[in-house]
């Protein structure tokens, strides 16, 4: 029987830093197949003023981590529920298997035994 591990990511969000954008950045780079590079995430200046940048894309940040979460939860638990159920059909087919086997030698006893009998009855038959 196989067996799996599902490892839980633990991801800061608040409060907001260089690091945390940067692994926002990777993650989307990587579902994206986009490669971001070390000097795009240098510092630039800003022009209006960075807080109001940031005060209007925070709250889109915000909802597209927590959605991916969400997503990647949900998609985690149908995994789950597809491997479970994938374990319990092949551990079905393995017994289906088994008592398969013993039902056939059970009824080729049962054929042996008959043919048995009416061997020993032809016997005594043609003994008299």
């Amino acid at each position: 029987m196989k067996s799996t591990t599902y490892k839980p990511v633990l991801r800061e969000l608040f409060p907001l830093s260089v690091e945390t954008v940067k692994n926002v950045v990777e993650d989307v780079s990587e579902n994206e197949g986009v490669l971001i590079d070390e000097k795009s995430l240098v510092d630039y200046q800003f022009e209006p003023d960075l807080n109001i940048i940031l005060g209007s894309i925070l709250p889109g940040l915000v909802d597209i981590v927590v959605y991916q979460t969400l997503a990647e939860a949900y998609a985690s638990e149908h995994s789950a529920r597809m491997f479970a159920m994938k374990n319990a059909g092949d551990n079905a087919t393995t017994i289906l298997d088994s008592l398969m086997l013993s039902y056939n030698h059970a009824r080729q006893d049962g054929i042996t035994k008959e043919l048995s009998e009416i061997v020993a009855g032809a016997e005594a038959l043609s003994v008299n």
